[in-house]
């Protein structure tokens, strides 16, 4: 189970790099002075990825505290 465990937090690992580096593109089309929607394209993916990464870090937590 210890295995599982290893590659859920990997993938929450992976989703915490992939939102911060929308967060960098974001920062980077705003000093472009890129038009609102797609700065807003931008806020509502890292949303999205943020919810997936506490979706699974609960999994993470439930699993763990099943086997410990």
């Amino acid at each position: 189970m210890s295995e599982h465990l290893d590659n859920l937090e990997y993938i929450t690992l992976q989703l915490k790099a992939l939102s911060q580096s929308i967060d960098i593109f974001q920062s980077q089309f705003e000093i472009l002075c890129v038009r609102e929607e797609v700065i807003s394209s931008f806020v509502t993916l890292n949303h999205c990825i943020h919810n997936i990464r506490a979706e699974i870090d609960l999994k993470i937590s439930g699993i763990a505290g099943t086997y410990t």
